[in-house]
């Protein structure tokens, strides 16, 4: 079955619990009524006072598409949702307590990250699970002098030299290259990232491919692109 096969029933065939879904056009003069709160350029819409907010995960009929003007803005909330209101169009949503964390900005995408690895967050962390809080993947060489301070999770193909202390709250990612007696806590190391000798990194994210040299110190969300 392909994609928009499986998307094709009505909306109330697609959810378990009919009872989670509940009818936006009942909340209309609700939601116009609400304030709008802005949060780095997003509108927050709360449905109704008990706190149910909206969170940017729209599905459409292809349809619907076409009903947006091209060439300049559109937003759903003061032009989309009335129009198909005044079409008379079926508007859904579903209502669930599962996890959500909108990673649009570093201090969400770091708070995900923590969440996951204190299992807040139901996601499958792949490798193997080494002791409670430590995950390494296939092909990872970890020195035996190495230390590693759950949580933490590191990626396959790569090294941790020995001396090396990864961890808590740190994640790294495929074929890394962690020198002698560096230090790492709280940070994000994308894949192909090599940290060298003596280096202490603190509440940092290393892009992909970076290079950090050897017995320097960065601290507290430094973001960096550092290319050999």
């Amino acid at each position: 079955m392909t994609i928009p096969e499986r998307l094709r029933p009505h909306p109330q065939d697609r959810f378990r619990d009919p009872a989670q879904l509940f009818d936006l056009k009942q909340a209309a003069a609700r939601l116009r009524a609400e304030p709008h709160a802005a949060v780095e350029g997003h509108r927050q819409i709360a449905l109704f006072r008990h706190g149910q907010v909206t969170v940017v995960l729209y599905l459409f009929e292809p349809e619907v598409l076409k009903l947006m003007p091209k060439g300049r803005p559109y937003d759903f909330g003061h032009e989309l949702w009335p129009k198909l209101l005044k079409m008379k169009k079926p508007i859904f949503a579903y209502e669930t307590d599962s996890y959500w964390c909108d990673v649009g900005n570093l201090p969400e995408y770091r708070r995900c990250q923590i969440d996951v690895l204190d299992r807040k967050a139901k996601v499958n962390i792949p490798g193997v699970e080494l002791r409670k809080g430590v995950w390494v993947q296939e092909g990872t060489v970890v020195d035996p002098k190495a230390k590693l301070i759950p949580p933490v999770v590191i990626g396959k193909g790569g090294r941790v030299a020995g001396g090396a202390v990864i961890g808590p709250y740190s994640v790294i990612g495929d074929r890394a290259q962690v020198g002698v007696g560096a230090k790492l806590e709280r940070c994000i190391l994308f894949d192909n990232v090599t940290v060298g000798d003596g280096v202490s990194l603190n509440n940092c994210i290393i892009g992909p491919n970076g290079h950090v040299k050897e017995n320097i110190s960065v601290y507290e969300a430094a973001v960096l692109n550092i290319r050999q």
